[in-house]
């Protein structure tokens, strides 16, 4: 069964966003062997898209949290953060157009 955290409206619209990207799990900036066993806890056993949603919200949290610099913590994580970057900007995206044509709320913002 799906972790209740990974339904909601707005982890709908990343998963949606996930399939507009081009994001390839790889492993980049950090040494192989310790970026694998920091990947390790945001695999799902659901597969890619609800990994990459684990790490997207994981990044968003450090951004908000900022006890950490968020492309420090990409790189300590083998990440490429422009492709959260890139993500965000997308959601964000959707959600205007989804408020715009008052089939949304204006809580996700």
């Amino acid at each position: 069964m799906l972790d209740q955290t990974l339904v909601s409206d707005s982890n709908v619209f990343i998963l949606h966003v996930q399939l507009s990207t081009t994001y390839r799990s790889t492993i980049c900036g950090a040494p192989y062997s310790a970026a694998r066993d920091a990947h390790a806890e945001f695999i799902s056993p659901h597969g890619d898209p609800f990994t990459l949603l684990k790490v997207f919200s994981r990044w968003l949290q450090v951004k908000e949290q900022r006890h950490e610099n968020s492309r420090k913590w990409c790189q300590r994580m083998g990440l490429e953060e422009q492709r959260l970057i890139e993500m965000a900007k997308l959601q964000r995206q959707f959600q205007d157009i989804i408020n715009s044509s008052g089939m949304g709320s204006t809580k996700n913002k």
